[in-house]
This record gives C-alpha cells, sequence and structure tokens, in this order.
C-alpha cells in the first residue's frame, strides 16, 4: 500500500459518495487489521456485506491488489532461512497465492453510489470489483450456488456488516456457511450486543466454526471453519 497514494483514493471516494450522515462507518484501526486479515487469508473471493460509501470496500480491493505479500514484496528478505524445518512446515501450511474478487452487496447504496461505484471500478477493475444492489438474503439465494461451483477449493472470505439486527446478522452468518465461507469477518459486535450474541449462537449451532474475539474499539470477530 502506498499510504500517500490511498489517502488521496480515498479523499476522492469520500468527496465522490459524499459519505454518509446515518451512520459510523469503519474506523482506520478496524481497516487496517481487516486489511491484514486478507494478506494473511489470501482469499480467492471476499463477500462484502454492507457497504455504505465504500471505505472498507477500498481497504480490502487494496488488500487484494497491491502486490505486498502476495507477489514476492515482502519486509524481510531471505524469509525464516535460519530454520529449514520451520520454513518447510510453514510453506506446507501456507496459504497460495490467488488473484482475488470482492463481491460487495448492499441493497440500500448510499448517495452519489454510482459514481463511487465507477471509481472504484476505475482503481482496481471490473474483474477485481462487482457491485450488487440486492438484499443479502435473496443475493444468498440467488447465487450461492455458482459461487460455490466457481469458487470450489478456493478461501472465501466473508465480511458481516450490514444489517446489524440480531437476525440479519445471523442470516448473513447462515449465508456465508452456506457458502463454504472459510472466514466471517464480523464487525460492530462490541457497539451492538446482540451482534456478539448472533456470533456465539451462530457458532454453538455451527461448531465447525471457531470464534476469536477483538473486543477493543467497536468490537471486531472472525469466524475461522475448523480444518
Amino acid at each position: 500500500m502506498n499510504i500517500l497514494q490511498f489517502k488521496k483514493h480515498l479523499a476522492k471516494l469520500k468527496s465522490i459518495t459524499k459519505a454518509s450522515d446515518r451512520t459510523g462507518w469503519v474506523i482506520d484501526e478496524v481497516a487496517f487489521l481487516i486489511y491484514s486479515l486478507v494478506k494473511f487469508y489470501k482469499p480467492g473471493l471476499i463477500i462484502q456485506i454492507g457497504h455504505l460509501w465504500g471505505k472498507s470496500a477500498l481497504f480490502l480491493l487494496e488488500a487484494l491488489t497491491d502486490g505486498f505479500l502476495m507477489d514476492g514484496e515482502r519486509v524481510e528478505e531471505g524469509i525464516l532461512s535460519g530454520d529449514t524445518k520451520f520454513l518447510s512446515y510453514v510453506k506446507s501450511e501456507w496459504p497460495k497465492v490467488k488473484s482475488g474478487k470482492l463481491i460487495s452487496v448492499d441493497a440500500f447504496p448510499y448517495g452519489n453510489w454510482k459514481q463511487g461505484i465507477a471509481y472504484l471500478e476505475k482503481l482496481y477493475g471490473k474483474n477485481r470489483f462487482e457491485f450488487v444492489v440486492e438484499k443479502s438474503d435473496k443475493f444468498f439465494e440467488d447465487r450461492s450456488n455458482a459461487i460455490k461451483k466457481k469458487y470450489y477449493g478456493k478461501t472465501i472470505l466473508g465480511v458481516v456488516d450490514g444489517d446489524h439486527s440480531y437476525e440479519a446478522c445471523m442470516n448473513d452468518l447462515i449465508g456465508m456457511a452456506k457458502l463454504d465461507a472459510s472466514h466471517i469477518i464480523v464487525d460492530d459486535l462490541k457497539w451492538i450486543p446482540h451482534i456478539q450474541k448472533a456470533c456465539n449462537d451462530f457458532v454453538h449451532a455451527h461448531p465447525e466454526y471457531s470464534l476469536s474475539i477483538f473486543l477493543v474499539y467497536n468490537g471486531l470477530a472472525v469466524l475461522s471453519k475448523k480444518q
């Protein structure tokens, strides 16, 4: 990530869409954690529920396309070269680098959303970004089978940050599970306690997933499918 260039892109996107006066949006610290999780898991597909004006989508797209930790650009040269057995093990568990894509879903996109989407497509390409104006339950109903077939054997990462009711969050988690999402990120679980309850109840009903919780800022959860 070229941080100065990225800040310009973010400011431009915010100016185009006029941001939002109806709700908060992802803060920088949480956005960079999500960026790091994309780098860590290297998904072939990200499905984001809840777009608002696009700040989180911009971070996700940057993580998928900026090359860092994806195509050889690293902080340390000769990584782990001091312990060949450890390096061999880590490489066997290393996610394969993929050309990832983001699908962002929002039934009620905000402000000048068409211009905002066009800007994201210009920055990252239509092959890397798809925006769907649809309720998430309809999206999962219409697209799940095709997505599962196309991305079979690849890592799918879900981001749940749409309708913040208990029922909607639970339905989005179930939809992600039906897609065989390897990892599901859920935002706002400390800010809205029933979101954390939805995560806990989901894991209780779906023991194939484990739950990690970050109870700082507004709260973030990562649900990971056990291997």
